[in-house]
C-alpha cells in the first residue's frame, strides 16, 4: 500500500520555503517603498500588476521611463 506521507511532508516543507521567501521579499520592498510589511503582505496576498503609474504612486519605481533618452 502506498503511503501520501512523505507527499505531503515535501509539499510542507515548500510551502514553508515559499512563505518564508514572500516575507524575506516583503521586507525588502517595506523597506524601499516606505510601506509597511502589513501593507506590502495585504497588496500581494493576491497576484496584482501595476501599470507604470500606479508601481510609481505605490513605492514600487522610482520614476517612468518613457525613452533611452530618459535613462
Amino acid at each position: 500500500m502506498l503511503s501520501s506521507g512523505g507527499c505531503a511532508l515535501k509539499l510542507k516543507a515548500i510551502s514553508d520555503d515559499l512563505m518564508e521567501t514572500r516575507q524575506i521579499i516583503a521586507r525588502v520592498i517595506a523597506e524601499h517603498s516606505g510601506k509597511n510589511m502589513e501593507e506590502i503582505l495585504a497588496k500581494t496576498a493576491n497576484d496584482c500588476y501595476f501599470r507604470a503609474e500606479e508601481a510609481v504612486k505605490f513605492g514600487l519605481a522610482d520614476r517612468i521611463i518613457t525613452s533611452l533618452a530618459d535613462k
